[in-house]
């Protein structure tokens, strides 16, 4: 999902679908703010998902169907900039999904984009952002991609020094 955009976004084979044509994964009790930045964003292949950011004042939830149970990446991607009285790099904020906190008090004064494998045993995903008391939170990309079973394995072997890993 391309937060806070009305248009689509393409990078390499992926697009990212613009807010409006996605807030059917959207719940929120708030009136939502759709930000945009003209400052310059660092070039990176993904520099087209930091323009845009939604803005959320209260806990939101995204939630997905979840079609075949098992793993799922959880893409999140940040990059603060000031729009209208809302200065992202002062935000606050937690981002979780049922079970488990992916980002306790995150607070963000450049580009991050943060990445979590996640095992999904029900029929749904839901992905919360709850701001901290007087703060607010933003996500300028979303991206949910289910994970096939082998890029996982029981045993890995480290690179340097060769040591035994167990669960990667």
């Amino acid at each position: 999902i391309n937060c806070g955009s009305n248009e689509n976004v393409t990078i390499g084979s992926q697009v990212y679908l613009a807010d409006n044509l996605a807030s059917k994964y959207l719940s929120s009790p708030d009136n939502i703010l759709e930000a945009t930045t003209s400052n310059s964003i660092p070039q990176t292949d993904e520099f087209g998902l930091y323009k845009n950011a939604r803005i959320f004042t209260k806990s939101s939830k995204y939630t997905f169907k979840i079609s075949q149970k098992g793993r799922v990446w959880i893409r999140l991607y940040l990059s603060p900039f000031v729009f209208n009285t809302y200065n992202p790099s002062s935000a606050k904020f937690l981002v979780s999904i049922p079970n488990h906190v992916l980002l306790n008090d995150f607070k963000s004064d450049s580009v991050a984009k943060r990445e979590f494998l996640v095992n999904i045993t029900s029929d749904s995903l839901v992905i919360t952002l709850s701001p901290s008391e007087n703060s607010f939170a933003f996500l300028n990309a979303l991206e949910v991609v289910s994970a096939p079973d082998f890029l996982i394995t029981d045993d890995a072997q480290g690179v340097s020094p060769a040591v035994k890993f167990e669960g990667l």
